[in-house]
């Protein structure tokens, strides 16, 4: 069975049924929710929240292992200050290289 129908997509509501025809046609039949100035769907969202936890993990990780390297330099700094200097310098050697 094949419907066919008309709607009026200009006047007051134009835009409106324009953008539902679209959606319908691409498949885009998602509820869109406004969020502040945007607006989301369910997986535009589940996505966004996806790549903002990988971003957070991601910082997150990289402030633990600037405390660690903080934390070592502090040990080797009270343990052994020359060895300190040493590795500092080798260090910076090899990034201007």
């Amino acid at each position: 069975m094949n419907l066919s129908f008309t709607i009026n997509t200009s006047g007051k509501y134009g835009e409106v049924n324009a953008a539902i025809i679209d959606k319908l046609k691409n498949n885009r039949n998602e509820v869109s929710v406004p969020i502040g100035a945007g607006e989301f769907t369910k997986s535009e969202w589940e996505r966004f929240i996806s790549r903002f936890d990988k971003a957070l993990e991601a910082a997150r990780e990289a402030r633990e292992e600037k405390l660690k390297q903080e934390e070592n330099a502090k040990s080797f700094e009270k343990n052994d200050y020359f060895s300190y200097r040493r590795i500092q310098e080798d260090e910076k050697n090899e990034s201007d290289s």
